[in-house]
C-alpha cells in the first residue's frame, strides 16, 4: 500500500549514508580480510550486516504499517500465558520463540527487539549469496537493499522467512533438493506464506519441461476469473489484523496503479538480463527451480488486484529475481559492466521513485526512538 507524498529530503540523506556506508564496508573489508576463512568471513557478515540492522533498531512504532503491532506483541509477553503458541498457532512458532528468547535476554528492549529481527535476515541473506558467489561479491545484497530491503521495516516477521528462502535458493541451485525444502519449513514456522512454495516446487520438480509453466498460467487465469469470490470466503476465516488489511485493499486498492507497473519493474529487467545473457556465463548449479519462482512470484503481483495478502507472496519471486541477475552480476568480463550499470540504475530508479514518492510501506517519514521500559 502506498501514498503518493512530497519528496523527503532527510530520509533520502538518512537512507542513502546507510547504503554508502555498506558498500563502503562491502568494498574496504573485502580487499583487506580473506573472506575465504570461515571465522573471516563470519566477521565480514556481522559488519556489513550492522548500518541497515541498527537503523531498523532505532525506528519509531510509525515507520512501517506493521512495526507498532511487533512492537505490542513484543511488550505483551509478559502478560500473556507461556504458551508458545500465541496469536497465531504453530506455523508461528520459530518466531515466538525468536522474540521470547529477545524479552528475556534484554530485558524486554525493543530496539534490541527491532534490531536483532533485521541484523538476522540481513546476515542470512548476505550468508546465502557469499555461499554461492566464490569471489565474495555483494551484488545480490546491493540490489536487496535498493529492491525490498525498506520493506523490511514494515514487514520483518515475513523478511525473516524470505532469509531462509534465500538459503533455500542458495540449495536449489547446488541441487541440494531435501535440503531446499527444509529451509522452506523452518522459515514457514516464521511466517506462513512461505510454507506455499513447498508444493509450487514440488509441482515444478514433478513436471517436466515448459509443461509446468503451461500449468502455472492455466492456474493464473483460474484465479483471476475467481480470486475475488474465493477472498470474499477465505476473508471470513481470517486473524482480525489481516482482515483490517484485506477490507482497506478493497477500498483504496493501494496496491494497484502506477505502483503495480513499478513494483514488476526491477523483477522483469533481472529476468530478461538473465536469459539474454545466461549463455555468457558459467552457471554452475541448476536455475530452473529458481527461473519458475521468479515468474510465480510476478503472478502473484498481478493477482494483487483482488487481495493484498496474495501480493506479499510476489516478495519470493522478487528475491529468486535477485538472485538470478546477480548470477550476471558478478561476473568481471567487460562484456557485462554496461549490464551492471543498467541493472544498478534501474533499481536505484525504482528505490528514489517507490520509497521517496510513494512511501513504499508507509516507512516514510525515518523517525528514530530510544524506547525505555
Amino acid at each position: 500500500m502506498s501514498n503518493i507524498q512530497n519528496f523527503d529530503y532527510e530520509s533520502f540523506i538518512l537512507f542513502l549514508l546507510v547504503y554508502m556506508v555498506i558498500v563502503f564496508l562491502v568494498v574496504f573489508l573485502k580487499k583487506y580480510l580473506n573472506i575465504k576463512d570461515r571465522w573471516t568471513k563470519v566477521i565480514y557478515i556481522i559488519i556489513v550486516s550492522m548500518p541497515f540492522s541498527i537503523m531498523a533498531g532505532l525506528r519509531c512504532e510509525n515507520v512501517g504499517y506493521d512495526t507498532q503491532v511487533y512492537i505490542l506483541n513484543f511488550i505483551n509477553l509478559e502478560r500473556v500465558s507461556s504458551d508458545i503458541f500465541i496469536d497465531g498457532g504453530p506455523f508461528r512458532y520459530l518466531y515466538y520463540l525468536f522474540i521470547r528468547i529477545i524479552f528475556f535476554l534484554t530485558d524486554a528492549n525493543i530496539n534490541v527487539f527491532l534490531f536483532s529481527m533485521a541484523f538476522l535476515t540481513i546476515y542470512l541473506i548476505l550468508y546465502s549469496f557469499l555461499v554461492r558467489e566464490m569471489n565474495y561479491k555483494a551484488w545480490g545484497l546491493v540490489l536487496f537493499l535498493l529492491y525490498l530491503a525498506p520493506r523490511m521495516l514494515d514487514q520483518s516477521r515475513q523478511f525473516m522467512a524470505i532469509a531462509f528462502f534465500s538459503l533455500a535458493l542458495i540449495s536449489l541451485y547446488k541441487k541440494k533438493n531435501v535440503k531446499a525444502i527444509f529451509y522452506m519449513f523452518v522459515g514457514g514456522m516464521i511466517h506462513e506464506s512461505l510454507l506455499i512454495f513447498i508444493p509450487l516446487y514440488l509441482f515444478a520438480y514433478f513436471a517436466s519441461g515448459y509443461k509446468k509453466y503451461i500449468v502455472l498460467f492455466i492456474m493464473f487465469i483460474v484465479a483471476l476469473l475467481y480470486l475475488e469470490s474465493l477472498m470474499s470466503l477465505i476473508i471470513q476465516f481470517l486473524p482480525e489484523n489481516y482482515l483490517y488489511i484485506e477490507v482497506k485493499q478493497k477500498v483504496d486498492g493501494g496496491v494497484n496503479g502506477l505502483f503495480w507497473v513499478l513494483d514488476v519493474l526491477p523483477l522483469l529487467v533481472s529476468l530478461s538480463l538473465f536469459y539474454y545473457k545466461r549463455k555468457s556465463i558459467n552457471t554452475i548449479g541448476n536455475t530452473n527451480y529458481i527461473e519458475f519462482i521468479a515468474w510465480t512470484g510476478i503472478l502473484f503481483r498481478l493477482l494483487a488486484y483482488y487481495s493484498y495478502l496474495v501480493m506479499r507472496m510476489y516478495y519470493y519471486g522478487a528475491m529468486a529475481g535477485i538472485f538470478l541477475v546477480s548470477l550476471i552480476m558478478v561476473n568481471d568480463s567487460k562484456l557485462f559492466r554496461k549490464y551492471k550499470i543498467i541493472v544498478v540504475l534501474i533499481y536505484i530508479l525504482f528505490w528514489m521513485i517507490a520509497l521517496f514518492k510513494f512511501n513504499m510501506n508507509g516507512v516514510l517519514p525515518y523517525e528514530y526512538c530510544i524506547y525505555c521500559k
